[in-house]
């Protein structure tokens, strides 16, 4: 069954990803930047904190074009990516297009097409990674099952096209709280994108996604598969009750994050990016049963963090 993606949803922000030899075989992916959306191009910023000094030790020194030492990088930037992409004037553009079940009628930006392929070349570590924030649902995606490599071989029975993916949160995952295991028939074939959970968690809280295998191709020693992924509009999800906003009391709470409370000691808890101007799309429950938490809650607290941290003085914690 040949699906495409019909609708496209241009982003805003991505990350630059970086992943290196792992000495411990883990192949940890490190958001080591950001590609923020201005005007036709973009602007590039390299984070900083424990991530990024763990990518230097295994071997991160900065994108080839953009020098580490500089934070902020303007002016030819999306260029400079787009370069890691055939161009759209070469005769097989299509072909390439159709990979990542572009079709031929969809019209998108530069910025999206390096959402959409990630950018990957087989000759460094780098990928652009789509947070997802920016999606506004219905729409479909091809995403790269993370691990497949690790747990492809281990399976009794391996996952054929077409076959349904479900999506398991594993919040005693030693390595990370927020993972999320992609399973064929109980069996784990890998991971959600740990970079991209954030919205995963959203739309199964909401029973908006669902996936389907859509191929597996690679080396035999580096299988890599991928899953056509759609997320459903709220207005198609049946339910039971309309939802009134709560309200919410806001403040600094340790480090670099703000907690948004609706009641003493429940709420949501937010962290703020290194820039200190905004916040990150991935939040944590405090006091309340995940399964309680909706969607309209979650966008409710981050309007309230969002305007609580605009008023502060330029966006940073004082």
């Amino acid at each position: 069954m040949e699906r495409w993606i019909r609708h496209i949803c241009e982003p805003r922000r991505l990350l630059l990803a970086w992943q290196g030899p792992d000495p411990n075989g883990e192949r940890t992916r490190f958001a080591v930047g950001e590609l923020l959306r201005e005007g036709d191009d973009c602007v590039m910023r390299y984070f900083s904190g424990e991530q990024v000094e763990r990518a230097k030790t295994l071997g991160f020194v900065g994108y080839p074009a953009f020098r580490l030492s500089q934070r902020e990088h303007r002016g030819g930037v999306l260029a400079t990516f787009l370069r890691r992409l055939p161009p759209r004037t070469r005769p097989d553009f299509g072909a390439y297009k159709a990979q990542f079940r572009l079709g031929p009628e969809l019209e998108f930006s530069d910025f999206a097409l390096l959402a959409y392929t990630e950018a990957r070349l087989p000759s460094d570590g780098f990928s652009v990674v789509n947070t997802l924030e920016d999606l506004r649902p219905p729409c479909e995606l091809v995403l790269e099952i993370v691990g497949y490599r690790h747990h492809g071989h281990k399976l009794s029975a391996r996952p054929k096209v077409d076959d349904e993916l479900e999506f398991i949160p594993e919040p005693n995952n030693p390595h990370d709280e927020r993972a999320i295991a992609i399973k064929v028939n109980g069996q784990t074939i890998g991971y959600v994108n740990r970079l991209q959970t954030g919205a995963f968690h959203a739309w199964l809280r909401e029973g908006r996604v669902r996936a389907v295998l859509e191929r597996v191709n690679g080396a035999t020693d580096r299988p890599r598969a991928f899953m056509f992924v759609s997320v459903k509009d709220r207005g198609e999800t049946a339910t039971s009750h309309v939802e009134s906003s709560p309200e919410f009391t806001v403040g600094w709470s340790s480090g670099r994050r703000i907690l948004a409370e609706s009641s003493p000691g429940q709420g949501l808890e937010f962290e703020v990016l290194s820039d200190g101007e905004r916040i990150s799309s991935q939040y944590w429950i405090v006091g309340l049963v995940p399964e309680n938490v909706s969607n309209r809650y979650v966008e409710a607290a981050r309007r309230e963090v969002e305007g609580f941290l605009g008023r502060q003085h330029g966006g940073k914690p004082t």
